[in-house]
């Protein structure tokens, strides 16, 4: 009896592991895909922020004297 017991427990803690992993992958899975759709919605968005910083750059070294858009010879 105390093997069947034994044999029950290590069945029910398999069928648990089981189920953990199976919800830690769907989790997982979801997350990632949320993730992807909050950076394609949002890419545009930081696209403009970053041009508008470059400009934002571009005009306080145009007005120290520094041109960024020169060749060098």
């Amino acid at each position: 009896m105390t093997q069947q017991k034994g044999f029950y427990f290590q069945e029910h803690n398999q069928k648990r592991v089981k189920r953990v992993v199976g919800f830690v992958a769907i989790a997982m899975t979801l997350l990632s895909l949320a993730l992807v759709a909050f950076s394609l919605a949002l890419g545009r968005k930081i696209d403009l922020m970053v041009e508008q910083k470059v400009e934002e750059r571009m005009e306080i070294y145009t007005a120290h004297g520094i041109n960024l858009t020169e060749t060098r010879s």
